[in-house]
């Protein structure tokens, strides 16, 4: 009888925990200084005033919701995309580390070349885009300095 209520104790808890979510927090990656958030258009990343929400994980920048997709660096002065993440790539890899330029801001760069960092770029007719582009030596390029912002979620 006690083995058969310790059973029923095991299953219980095991049942409860397969109920439990862990909830990520998200993320808005605002250009600093500015109001431009990073945001997707189609699979393009592109900065916008209402921005999406995006996960964290693993060295990877996920749409928050979706671990199918992640952002990647496609060379140096190309836009970053988002990409299917079925297998795990160093173009698909970001580190992010604090700067020494102003308070809570950071720069994002590619582990696939940490030189490369996510830049902000105005084109033609006002719209931006996120494209890499090389760690300005000797001096501060601002278009790469980012502000991590939590929205919601645990730590």
């Amino acid at each position: 009888m006690k083995f058969l209520n310790l059973l029923l104790l095991l299953l219980t808890i095991l049942a409860a925990a397969a109920q439990a979510k862990i909830v990520l927090p998200a993320y808005t990656i605002r250009l600093n200084g500015t109001n431009l958030c990073w945001a997707l258009d189609g699979n393009n990343i592109v900065l916008d005033t209402t921005g999406s929400n995006w996960a964290l994980l693993n060295d990877q920048i996920l749409p928050y919701g979706s671990a199918y997709k992640a952002v990647q660096y496609n060379g140096p002065n190309n836009q970053l995309t988002l990409a299917w993440n079925i297998i795990s790539t160093v173009y698909r890899r970001w580190k992010i580390e604090k700067t020494i330029f102003e308070d809570d801001t950071v720069f994002i760069s590619s582990e696939k070349d940490l030189l490369q960092l996510a830049t902000a770029k105005i084109m033609l007719g006002g719209k931006w885009q996120v494209i890499a582009k090389s760690l300005l030596i000797g001096g501060i390029d601002r278009k790469q300095l980012w502000v991590i912002e939590r929205v919601f979620g645990s730590s």
